[in-house]
């Protein structure tokens, strides 16, 4: 069994000890305020990783001799799903489009990479991140109308 010395006095844990704590290869018993604690990491539970969320923490149960394994499974929010297809957080918007588009408009893809600006591709379609569309560009938004879809970063409520 594998143990853990925990100091009750400063909330720290000592060591880990596969076999229980030995001195010299031999049991070695310890006081308060250090305690050796068998350590119980139970099984991830049965959860749905695409709508929730598990977390795992480790709880020291001083009366029972035990540091176990806690898990938590909650829902994910609308936002946490959401941010799930959005590739890159730290860009405001992106533009998704076709990949036949960059056939008819190369200088777009160009453009995004001279920037250094990601884009995506998943099953024939692009997404381009930025953080803003410039107004120069905005001829080439309204050209594209119905082909192309600008989005904004999902937020918190």
């Amino acid at each position: 069994m594998k143990t853990v010395l925990f100091d009750e006095s400063t909330g720290m844990l000592i060591g880990w000890f596969e076999g229980g704590y030995k001195v010299d290869g031999l049991p070695c018993p310890v006081e308060p305020p250090i305690y050796e604690l068998n350590v119980f990491d139970t099984e991830e539970p049965v959860y749905d990783p695409a709508t929730q969320v598990i977390s795992k923490d480790m709880v020291i149960d001083i009366p029972n001799g035990m540091y176990k394994s806690v898990w938590t499974v909650r829902n994910k929010t609308t936002f946490e799903i959401a941010m799930e297809a959005w590739h890159h957080p730290e860009f405001a918007k992106r533009i998704i489009a076709p990949t036949e588009l960059v056939m008819q408009y190369p200088a777009v893809e160009t453009w995004f990479r001279i920037n250094d600006l990601p884009i995506v591709r998943e099953a024939g379609i692009l997404y381009c991140y930025c953080n803003l569309i410039l107004p120069a560009h905005q001829q080439l938004v309204d050209a594209t109308q119905g082909i192309v879809t600008i989005e904004d970063r999902p937020t918190e409520l």
